[in-house]
């Protein structure tokens, strides 16, 4: 449904409060080397490993949901690996205790210099995507998680500028 957005006066078709992305930023120039094991785990090779997970930043002032940023975390290898095995035993194994480590492989809107925040990733049985659950402290990535989101941040980071 159109709206008039309050923050910018224009009319708009209503914004989503999430935003994926299909790829991490490492293989938009070498996708023609990106393995995907799954839907949600991929690799450059044996170089570079990724596992899809979810940033929400939840709104502070305002009744709504959290925007969800579904984006990829570079992970090393025995990460990767172990991360894998879980999934693919997770209805047999107990739960994935631990926060998976790695760093932002996209850039969160809006927030400079957040690819490459480290992260720890919260895995969740049967929910195929981790969720940010540890940022690195003093980081861009944190103060919007201790700021929250605004109206206005949402309507920026979703560019209906």
């Amino acid at each position: 449904m159109a709206y008039t957005c309050a923050s910018c006066g224009k009319d708009h078709d209503e914004l989503s409060p999430y935003m994926m992305w299909r790829l991490p930023d490492p293989a938009l120039e070498r996708e023609h080397e990106l393995v995907f094991d799954d839907d949600f785990t991929c690799r450059i090779g044996d170089e570079q490993y990724f596992i899809s997970c979810e940033l929400e930043v939840p709104f502070k002032a305002d009744d709504l949901k959290p925007l969800g940023f579904i984006c990829w975390a570079r992970v090393d290898r025995e990460t990767y690996d172990r991360y894998r095995g879980y999934r693919e035993h997770e209805d047999t194994l107990a739960e994935y205790a631990e926060l998976v480590p790695g760093t932002l492989a996209n850039p969160i809107p809006c927030v400079p210099d957040s690819s490459g925040t480290a992260v720890g990733l919260k895995v969740l049985a049967g929910d195929p995507t981790p969720y940010i659950r540890w940022v690195a402290p003093g980081s861009a990535v944190a103060h919007l998680l201790a700021r929250g989101a605004t109206v206005g941040y949402w309507h920026e980071a979703m560019g209906a500028g």
